[in-house]
């Protein structure tokens, strides 16, 4: 990897808070950069050993996030973590005895893993026995190798790493986005003031379809929630990954699945409220 490259993932890393936002932001940027996923996990895994013990829980919701949104995409990130997992678990064993809620989280991260199909169940029987401390990992998931095993990426002649792309490349391509974000927003704004007003009319004490709202009304609003939710306006609602790992099931842009009508009018009104702000 370019020098380049790596410093600024060190200093995104070394900027991630444990706020949905911070989260969310990073691992959309990690997954734009796809292409590099075993060059951001092994310098994620390098930053991870030297963390302080406080810091690490916040890293393993990054994990969770950047796997969980593209394993149905493709499994580059989840083959990359798995060869380091082992050897990151058991550092948490070492590090984090004084921090039970990140040996628990950690735990739990796993148990997901496994329910979602996302790694075998004697590999996550392996991470807890790392997690306890009865199973020494190997010194390459301890410490990474400089060539990623099974990589398909090849090195330039010259021998260097290939860089990660950046995620904006030049001041075109950035008035190229705001230009479609606004776009975007503008659509999904105008989608908004046509709904019905009582959509808006959230009462958790009486979570039955509104009167004069039909069930697909409401449908409708549910999905055009979860696409602006999708964006990230909404601060007070949980991303997916962030959701996953304090053990809610979410689609993608934050609603719960199967939420009852009352749930729906609620995160609507804030949405609301943001797309006016």
């Amino acid at each position: 990897m370019a020098d380049s490259g790596s410093h600024n993932f060190t200093r995104k890393l070394q900027d991630l808070n444990p706020s949905t936002i911070s989260i969310q932001s990073l691992s959309k940027w990690m997954l734009f950069n796809y292409k590099a996923a075993a060059q951001l996990v092994r310098t994620w895994t390098k930053e991870f050993m030297i963390l302080k013990p406080e810091r690490k829980l916040v890293f393993m919701y990054l994990a969770n996030d950047v796997m969980q949104q593209s394993r149905k995409k493709g499994k580059d990130f989840i083959n990359e973590w798995q060869k380091v997992l082992p050897g990151v678990y058991f550092n948490i064993f070492k590090t984090c005895g004084g921090i039970p809620k990140t040996t628990t989280e950690a735990a739990r991260l796993g148990q997901i893993w496994q329910e979602r199909g996302m790694f075998e169940a004697s590999f996550i029987t392996e991470l807890n026995n790392a997690l306890k401390g009865t199973y020494t990992p190997s010194a390459e998931e301890i410490t990474p190798a400089s060539t990623p095993r099974g990589s398909s990426r090849t090195l330039s002649t010259s021998g260097a790493e290939p860089a990660i792309p950046p995620t904006v490349t030049s001041l075109g391509e950035i008035l190229v986005r705001l230009g479609e974000h606004l776009k975007e927003a503008e659509k999904l704004q105008a989608q908004l003031a046509a709904l019905p007003p009582a959509c808006f009319a959230a009462s958790d004490s009486h979570p039955e379809v509104p009167a004069g709202v039909t069930a697909d009304a409401l449908e409708m609003a549910a999905q055009v929630c979860t696409r602006w939710l999708g964006r990230g306006t909404c601060e007070d609602a949980d991303s997916a990954g962030c959701a996953d790992a304090r053990g809610g099931a979410t689609s993608a842009g934050g609603l719960q699945e199967g939420a009852p009508a009352g749930q729906v009018r609620g995160q609507l009104a804030c949405v609301r409220r943001n797309a006016r702000g």
